[in-house]
């Protein structure tokens, strides 16, 4: 049925149009009032039914074929509708406010299915046949040519399927599409990189020659250098002063055990007491210097360790804990 009025619309394209028998165009046009009748009323099964065979009746009548295809679509029979629309659209001297209309519900159509594809899709990729999924995501492309994220999806269900020459085919179709976003396109940008093995392509480009050090990389060396150079001074420095402090002290308990019972009187007091003070000044100060010392010692040993990559090793040795490093 469907074939012959396609047959008859292709001669209408075809061969110069003919008026309809006179009493036909009458019974057309009495049964399009009664299909527009059913539409108002919201029967859209039945005007389709109706405008349908009104045009066959006459098939000049574009604007029956069109209804039917209207009322069709709003009956939820899409592909029907779809086919009329686009049987409509192929009719000469259609009017251009119809055909205007027509284009508009046929893209309606297609993103509608569209989206049906797109859900099927979804259950295939979930159910775990990804090859069944990837060719319903493409199906969803097509109908919505817009929306290229069915498209990247199609690709990576092609990819799950193990079919990796045509996954790279399609991420290559999504990054050269005109409507696909950035965010789409950096997607398949990197999955195909992935896939042809240029997961690191920056990463390699960017890697410094042997012997050279970046500029950034250099300073972060030379401030942890810096640390445990100062450091190891600083403490070395506390160590000094401190067996220096301990030797005199020693001297000074010697030289006051030879008084009389160990005791300080008279006028010694005074002197006594500045030089206890003395002492316990560097004391305190070599403490300082060699917990500070170590302190920054410490800080810089664990920036080359954790910075220094290949540029530095440690090693524990008889002597302690050794850091070597080269720039």
């Amino acid at each position: 049925m469907i074939r012959a009025v396609g047959l008859l619309l292709a001669l209408a394209v075809a061969l110069p149009a003919h008026a309809a028998d006179p009493r036909q165009a009458t019974a057309a046009t009495a049964m399009g009032h009664q299909a527009a009748d059913a539409f108002t009323a919201g029967d859209f099964a039945k005007a389709a039914r109706q405008y349908l065979n009104a045009f066959r009746l006459d098939p000049t009548q574009g604007a029956l074929l069109y209804g039917a295809a209207r009322a069709e679509q709003l009956s939820d029979q899409l592909d029907l509708a779809l086919q009329h629309y686009q049987e409509f659209l192929l009719m000469a001297g259609i009017e251009p406010a119809r055909a205007e209309n027509a284009r508009k519900y046929v893209a309606e159509i297609r993103a509608l299915q569209g989206d049906a594809k797109a859900r099927d899709a979804d259950a295939a990729q979930k159910a775990g046949t990804p090859g069944v999924a990837a060719q319903l995501y493409a199906e969803a492309a097509a109908l919505a040519p817009k929306r290229v994220d069915w498209l990247l999806k199609s690709a990576v269900a092609l990819q799950d399927a193990g079919r990796i020459p045509e996954a790279k085919a399609r991420l290559r179709d999504v990054t050269e599409h005109a409507d696909a976003s950035v965010a789409v396109r950096a997607q398949a940008q990197a999955r195909l990189d992935a896939l042809e093995g240029r997961s690191n392509a920056v990463a390699d480009r960017k890697q410094v020659p042997p012997g050279q050090v970046t500029t950034r990389a250099a300073e972060g060396h030379a401030v942890a250098w810096t640390l445990v150079g100062g450091g190891a001074a600083l403490a070395i420095a506390g160590l000094g002063l401190g067996l220096s402090t301990l030797s005199d002290a020693a001297a000074w308990h010697r030289d006051e055990a030879n008084r009389a019972g160990g005791l300080i009187v008279g006028s010694d007091y005074q002197t006594a007491s500045s030089t206890v003070s003395s002492l316990n000044l560097r004391t305190g100060l070599a403490i300082g210097l060699g917990a500070g010392g170590l302190a920054c010692a410490g800080v810089g040993t664990w920036l080359l360790a954790r910075d220094g990559g290949k540029q530095t090793a440690l090693s524990v040795t008889p002597g302690g804990l050794a850091v070597s490093g080269r720039f």
